[in-house]
């Protein structure tokens, strides 16, 4: 084999490697954007959580203070026209709760969305890798026969061995 193919077959195989490492590189770092993404979708899912709890203890010192407010003027805190009030204070609350818990699952379908993007692309990016990697491969040996077979031309259709 002549040092012309010896050096096409060397230089496919290191083309081949870093390919190879490329494509894992890539894949890694869409794996981490991914597990980003999930630390996100737990992160909004938790704010809303406590957004909901935020609402609900707004609400009921709301509700104190229309009591307090009501008592002081004498009027029978617990029925009629200020127990409506009271019950409609706390039925907004419960609907602005709602409203908090539904963006919050929103926010972290996108984020979730996001992550199975990232996994996808991870997988294409280490695909894309070993896909170079063949075509390097191929390509030194192609180097190689034809470096080789122009050798055999050249001399004659003879090889000659080195030490």
């Amino acid at each position: 084999m002549s040092w012309l193919a010896a050096l096409a077959i060397a230089k496919g195989i290191s083309d081949a490697r870093d390919a190879v490492e490329e494509g894992e590189y890539n894949a890694a770092a869409m794996r981490r954007n991914a597990k980003l993404a999930m630390q996100d979708a737990d992160d909004a899912v938790m704010r809303g959580k406590f957004d909901m709890v935020r609402v609900k203890v707004a609400a009921k010192s709301m509700i104190g203070s229309q009591r307090a407010a009501m008592a002081a003027q004498g009027i029978d805190i617990d029925s009629g026209s200020a127990a409506d009030v009271q019950d409609d204070t706390m039925a907004s609350s419960e609907v602005q709760q709602l409203l908090v818990k539904n963006n919050a699952a929103r926010e972290a379908w996108g984020f979730i969305v996001q992550a199975g993007d990232y996994e996808s692309q991870a997988g294409m990016a280490s695909r894309a890798g070993q896909s170079r990697a063949r075509s390097s491969l191929l390509g030194g040996a192609v180097s190689a026969y034809s470096n080789w077979n122009s050798g055999m031309k050249a001399g004659g259709g003879k090889t000659t061995r080195q030490s």
